[in-house]
Formats: structure tokens, C-alpha cells, sequence
């Protein structure tokens, strides 16, 4: 009997779309992993409102990290292609997954009707409703919960995100037979929400893995100040751009890059980037190869969120040595320890002195403004999967 289903609706709907979210990173390893523990694992997906799919999860995790592209991994079928609204690559992955499904209808029912497994897994968000909580039955049933900000701080979400997001966590709080959480402070989130829900279920906490790097932090030209993620009004990059434009008053600020893409509800800082503020630039197209070298050659990566469920950027940027300004949340202090340099999110001079202070250290100088901070302890995928599926 196959042992694993996953739900891959997310990383469908993404294809094309450009450098991979956090939330995608972790779908995407957990693709790699179900394929490799269970070779008979089943792949499960919404393609359209209308149209699910069930395939083997080997094939889609051969063809993964080519959804992430623009080119289409399949030409699409005619049907697909009154599809105005959708990317090509979006076209082609539903294409591919029509050519090579086992199950498929108009219902998840159907498209699991020949499906038996012990384990529906669904870590994106994606497809957590009753119509296939109910379909995967009797199998046992776990959701991933990345964090809970859309009921927690709904005013940092588009329009209508809070209520989808809550009929999703009703629907987790209703069927899971048990919920990941990403660290401690996501869990005690769940712990105190859910019961709104009608029920918790019970919640385990494995940390996401960061995949090891051979990278080094040693500062060079143009010595940056980075910050990563998309450009959305929780992640805060106002109070950056005050702290430089307090920079520039005084002196020539060093580098910063915003690498993300623009995002919603943030019209203010769009004009504000858009008026090209001295030392500040901004791209949206960086792949993580490319990305990389910027870190290691950079003189600290800077987190001013005022709400985060995770962090794998900040993670990211300690295994390699690099310093981290971040704003003073439970899950930094959680994953980060000493190790980052805390910030008030709403006082920019406090970041301006905090970059200051940085930018004082020579370039080359590596690993001397950390002087006798260990590194906090970075998680490995291995050990996540160990902990929630057992040694396989």
C-alpha cells in the first residue's frame, strides 16, 4: 500500500512564477523526501476549480524545480489554452500532470478514487477544505502550519486573505490527525487560536531545514546591506529606508539591496523606491545563484519585519557567518539566539546605528563583528523529517 499522498497545489500554482517563497522551499523538499521514502508515494493536486489530479510523486519531483522556470515543461493542451489567466508554464504543468495522472475528475473523490494511502501530507496551505479531507479518508491526515498572520495581523493581507485563511485553519482544525509547526513560536499560535475552531489537534514542532552552504562570510566591494523578501507592508522596509535617508544626512550611506519582488498594499514605499533614495536599490529578479555571492560578500542581512512564521533567510545568513539586524521577535530569538543584533521596528535611528556601526568594520574583516558569538545550532532537513516521520 502507498504510505504517502502529498498535496503539490501549490507548487503547480506557482510555476513560473518566478524565485521560489519560503513556503515553497519547504514543498519542494518535502517532494524530494516522500519520493525517496516511499517510491509508490502519489502526488495530489487542484489544476483548475474544476479539475484534480492523482500522479506518482517521482515524476514530479523530477520535473520540480523546472516548474520554477517560464518555459513550460509540456506544450499546452488545447483546453489549457483558453486558460487567459494563467502563465504558460502554469498551462504546461497542467498538461503534464493530465498526460501522467492515475486519478483525475472533476471532484477530489474522483481523482482519488483508486488511490489507498496511509498518510495525506500538506504543507503549502493549499487545498484545505472539507470536500478533500474528506476524500483522503481513512488515511491519516497531516497539515503544516507556516504561521497563522493572516488572522493574527490582518491588516498586513489583501483583501479577503483573512477569511480564506480561516475556512482553511477551520477545515485543519476539523480533520488534522495532527499539525507540524515550524518552530515553538507558530505552535503556541496554533495552541491559542485553534480552539476558536471548534478543536486543536495535536501539535508537534519541527524546525525547517536549511541546506548546507560551502559559502563564507568575508565582506568585500560593495560591502551591502541586504535585505531579503517580498517588498509587503509587514516586512517593514519604511523604517530602512528612513534609517537611510537619517544616513544620508550625515555622510554617504552605504549600499542597500531590497531583493524581492514588489508585493501589495505598500504604495508609499513603491514612490518612495521609485524616487531612487540615495544608496538604496532594489531587484526583483535575483536567482538564488546569484544571490548567494551577494550574501557572502555582504556586511549584514537586515530583517525589520513586525511579524514573521519562520525565517530561513536569517537561518541562511548565520550558517555562513553573516551578521543579522533583525526587530525583536519570538521566533529570532527562537532560531537566532545572541547571535542577531535586535531592533525596535519603529525607530530608525536605532537601525541607522546599527548599520553605522556595522559599516565601521573593514571590509575583509571576516567574522569580527560576531567576536565571541557562536553560530546558533542550524536545522537540517534530515533531522525534520526525522522527527515527523521516523527514521525511515
Amino acid at each position: 500500500m502507498t504510505r504517502f499522498v502529498l498535496d503539490v497545489t501549490r507548487s503547480i500554482s506557482r510555476a513560473g512564477r518566478g524565485a521560489p517563497t519560503g513556503i515553497d522551499r519547504v514543498e519542494t523538499a518535502y517532494i524530494d523526501e516522500l519520493a525517496r521514502r516511499d517510491p509508490g508515494a502519489l502526488a495530489f493536486a487542484r489544476v483548475r476549480r474544476d479539475s484534480y489530479v492523482t500522479v506518482p510523486l517521482a515524476a514530479v519531483a523530477e520535473v520540480a524545480r523546472r516548474l520554477r522556470k517560464p518555459e513550460p515543461i509540456a506544450p499546452p493542451a488545447l483546453s489549457q489554452r483558453m486558460r487567459l489567466r494563467a502563465t504558460p508554464a502554469q498551462r504546461g504543468a497542467a498538461t503534464w500532470l493530465a498526460r501522467n495522472a492515475l486519478g483525475q475528475g472533476a471532484t477530489p473523490a474522483a481523482a482519488l478514487a483508486t488511490v489507498g494511502a496511509q498518510e495525506y501530507v500538506n504543507v503549502g496551505h493549499t487545498n484545505l477544505n472539507d470536500a478533500v479531507m474528506a476524500a483522503v479518508r481513512p488515511a491519516l491526515i497531516t497539515v503544516m502550519v507556516h504561521d497563522l498572520i493572516p488572522i493574527t495581523h490582518p491588516q498586513y493581507t489583501r483583501a479577503g486573505v483573512t477569511e480564506r485563511f480561516a475556512g482553511r485553519m477551520t477545515a485543519t482544525a476539523t480533520h488534522a490527525d495532527r499539525v507540524i509547526a515550524n518552530s515553538h513560536a507558530t505552535a503556541r499560535d496554533v495552541e491559542r487560536i485553534f480552539p476558536a475552531f471548534g478543536r486543536t489537534p495535536p501539535v508537534s514542532v519541527a524546525h525547517l531545514g536549511v541546506e548546507a552552504s560551502a559559502l563564507r562570510h568575508a565582506p568585500a566591494p560593495p560591502g551591502e546591506f541586504i535585505c531579503l523578501g517580498t517588498i509587503e507592508p509587514r516586512k517593514n522596509h519604511a523604517v530602512l529606508l528612513d534609517a537611510w535617508q537619517r544616513l544620508s544626512e550625515i555622510g554617504t550611506p552605504p549600499p542597500l539591496l531590497f531583493a524581492g519582488r514588489r508585493g501589495w498594499r505598500n504604495r508609499e514605499v513603491f514612490a518612495r523606491l521609485d524616487a531612487r533614495p540615495q544608496g538604496v536599490t532594489e531587484d526583483a529578479t535575483l536567482s538564488d545563484a546569484a544571490l548567494w555571492p551577494r550574501l557572502a560578500a555582504a556586511r549584514a542581512l537586515l530583517f525589520p519585519s513586525r511579524v514573521e512564521g519562520y525565517g530561513l533567510p536569517a537561518l541562511e545568513a548565520a550558517q555562513i557567518g553573516l551578521p543579522v539586524l533583525a526587530t525583536d521577535l519570538p521566533v529570532f530569538r527562537e532560531l537566532l539566539g545572541p547571535w542577531a543584533t535586535y531592533l525596535p521596528p519603529d525607530d530608525p535611528a536605532a537601525w541607522a546605528r546599527g548599520v553605522s556601526d556595522i559599516a565601521k568594520i573593514p571590509l575583509g574583516v571576516r567574522g569580527s563583528s560576531r567576536s565571541g558569538i557562536e553560530q546558533p545550532p542550524i536545522p537540517r532537513w534530515h533531522s525534520h523529517f526525522r522527527h515527523v516521520f521516523g527514521e525511515d
